[in-house]
C-alpha cells in the first residue's frame, strides 16, 4: 500500500468506532515501511513482562493493569485524525523504541451493554504499542454509569475535551524549552549556549545571573528557529549594546535585541555586496560605507539616545510597529533613532533611510523622522 493509500484510509476513519489493531494494520501495510531495514517498526520486547507494574491486578476484580489493546475501540466522532509521519517521528526519536515511561497509562471507557473499551486518552500511545509488536499498555478503565450510547459518546467527548483541551493549561515556549534543556535535546541545548554568550536566561535555567528575556519566543525564532541569523554573533553583539546602554533594566526585551541583531546582519551584508560589486549595482555603496561603525560606537550612539530621551525605555526605541514586521521595525527604529541622528550629510540620511524601508518592506508613512 502506498503512503498516500493509508493516508486517504485513516482520513476516512471521520464518525467511525476501528480497533487498534486496524489503525496498526493500515500504518504496517505501507510499502515504505515493510521495506525497512531500520529498527524503527521492528518487534519489541514487552517492557513490562516481569515488572511490578506488569504484575499488578485490581483487588477487587483481579483483572491485570496491563491489557491487552488490541481490541480495544477508538471513536472518532470525538478523536483527532492521526497522522502517520507524527506518529513514527515519535519511534524515530526514541531510536525506534516504544518508551515505556513516556506512554504511561492510557484512559478507557468500558461501554455497557456491550462491554466495549474505548480509549478517549492515548490512542496514539496504544498504535505505537501496537506498531511495535507490544500491544499491552497501563490501562485506567472506567465503567459508564448511563446505558444510553449517545449519553456515553457525549461522557467519552467531554473527559476528552477536558484532558486535551479546556483542561489543559498550555505550556509557554520557554517553558517547553526548559524541559527540552534539561533533556539535552540539541536544539534547546544550541539555544541555551547563545543565550549564555547574551548573557541572558530564562526561568533561571542557566544560573548565570544574566539578564531576564522579555519575548522569549521571538528571539527563539531567530536564534535557531526558521529565521535564524546566519550567526548568533549578531545577537550577542546586540546584547551588548542594550546591556550597556540601558543600564538600569535588568531584562532585554525580545523585539528589540532581534531588531539591533538584524540591522546588524543587515549592514554587514550590504558592505561584503559592495565589496563584491565595485559598481555598487545593488546598492549604493558611497552611502552604504557611513554605516561601517563599530560596536563601541553603536553603544555609545544609543546611550546618547537614551540621555536625551524623556522618560526611555525599551519599548520607545522599538516604537512604532508595523503588523507582522515588528522586527524589521524595531530594526529601522534602531537606524532612525539611534544611527541616523550621528550621519553627517542629510542626504546620505535620507538615502539610508529609503534603502532601510525598501530593504526591510517598510510604509515609510508609519515611520516620522526622528
Amino acid at each position: 500500500m502506498k503512503y498516500s493509500e493509508a493516508e486517504s484510509k485513516l482520513l476516512k476513519l471521520v464518525n467511525q468506532e476501528v480497533t487498534v489493531s486496524h489503525i496498526v494494520k493500515i500504518i504496517s501495510s505501507i510499502d515504505s515501511y515493510k521495506k525497512k531495514t531500520s529498527t524503527t517498526l521492528s518487534k519489541q520486547q514487552n517492557p513490562y513482562t516481569d515488572t511490578v507494574l506488569g504484575r499488578m491486578i485490581d483487588p477487587e476484580t483481579g483483572e491485570k493493569l496491563v491489557k491487552n489493546v488490541k481490541d480495544m475501540k477508538i471513536d472518532f466522532s470525538y478523536q483527532r485524525y492521526l497522522k502517520i509521519r507524527a506518529l513514527i517521528k515519535r519511534l524515530e526519536d526514541n531510536n525506534g523504541n516504544f518508551s515505556a515511561p513516556r506512554a504511561s497509562c492510557i484512559n478507557v471507557r468500558v461501554r455497557i451493554p456491550s462491554g466495549d473499551e474505548f480509549i478517549w486518552d492515548g490512542i496514539r500511545r496504544a498504535v505505537l504499542c501496537g506498531l511495535k509488536g507490544i500491544w499491552e499498555l497501563p490501562t485506567i478503565s472506567f465503567v459508564h454509569t448511563s446505558k444510553d450510547v449517545d449519553v456515553q459518546k457525549m461522557e467519552e467527548a467531554k473527559d476528552f475535551s477536558s484532558f486535551n483541551g479546556k483542561g489543559q493549561e498550555s505550556m509557554r515556549k520557554e517553558e517547553v524549552w526548559k524541559a527540552d534543556y534539561l533533556a539535552q535535546d540539541e536544539d534547546a541545548v544550541n539555544l541555551g549556549k547563545i543565550m549564555r554568550s547574551c548573557k541572558l536566561d530564562i526561568l533561571s535555567v542557566l544560573g548565570n545571573d544574566g539578564y531576564g528575556l522579555g519575548g522569549f519566543a521571538i528571539f527563539q525564532a531567530y536564534a535557531v528557529g526558521t529565521k535564524a541569523f546566519a550567526s548568533s554573533h549578531y545577537l550577542v553583539s546586540a546584547s551588548r549594546i542594550i546591556q550597556e546602554s540601558f543600564t538600569t533594566d535588568n531584562s532585554i526585551k525580545g523585539y528589540l535585541i532581534t531588531g539591533i541583531a538584524k540591522y546588524l546582519q543587515t549592514v554587514d551584508t550590504w558592505i561584503q555586496a559592495c565589496k563584491e560589486d565595485s559598481e555598487g549595482d545593488l546598492y549604493d555603496c558611497e552611502v552604504v560605507s557611513e554605516l561601517d561603525i563599530t560596536e563601541e560606537a553603536l553603544i555609545e550612539y544609543t546611550t546618547e539616545w537614551f540621555n536625551r530621551t524623556h522618560k526611555p525605555t525599551q519599548a520607545k526605541l522599538i516604537s512604532p510597529s508595523e503588523s507582522n514586521h515588528q522586527v524589521e521595525s524595531a530594526s529601522f527604529n534602531f537606524f532612525n533613532k539611534v544611527v541616523r541622528p550621528n550621519l553627517s550629510d542629510r542626504e546620505v540620511m535620507n538615502k539610508l533611510r529609503k534603502q532601510f524601508i525598501d530593504e526591510f518592506g517598510l510604509d515609510a508613512d508609519n515611520f516620522i523622522i526622528a
